[in-house]
């Protein structure tokens, strides 16, 4: 059975940005130089850019340095082992100063106002930690493209970080 669209609206109040969070978008990658490159230009017409990003390319030639200079944020590469758990560590590991990080497939060419929403849902509930994307289109053929869903959080006790 095929699981309706989620859509969600956010009220005047949730879009009262009074304090801007720090957004680290993450991709991991290995062997896809081109559509890693497509992505990343791609990134660079955000409504919100993110503050930072890190690539995690086994190989250095996973990643065109072109684009990543002609992005207009702040950018980090970290080689890591091979494996989507080993990978996301690293850029774990690379983010320390982020509010929030956004993992993205290398192949995930997101709506514009993505990392907007995304800051939006996150500025809405102090209590949010998580949130994950349905895409609308799983075909390897065409770009993929998501809109995060407030609907599919987690949610936790605030932590004393003192």
């Amino acid at each position: 059975m095929h699981e309706p669209k989620k859509t969600f609206e956010l009220s005047h109040s949730e879009t009262d940005m009074s304090e801007k969070l720090k957004i680290a978008v993450g991709i991991a990658t290995t062997g896809r130089r081109e559509v890693l490159t497509r992505t990343i230009d791609l990134l660079a017409h955000q409504t919100r850019l993110p503050d930072s990003l890190v690539i995690c390319p086994v190989s250095p030639e996973d990643v065109d340095v072109a684009s990543l200079e002609r992005f207009p944020a702040q950018t980090l590469t970290v080689v890591g082992a091979k494996g989507l758990p080993a990978q996301r560590n690293m850029i774990l590991s690379a983010t320390r100063e982020a509010d929030i990080i956004v993992f993205f497939d290398d192949d995930f060419f997101a709506d514009r106002d993505y990392l907007a929403n995304v800051e939006r849902i996150f500025t809405a509930s102090a209590l949010r930690i998580a949130t994950i994307s349905q895409t609308s289109n799983e075909s390897s053929q065409r770009p993929r493209t998501s809109l995060p869903q407030p609907g599919f959080c987690w949610r936790m006790e605030p932590m004393d970080r003192g």
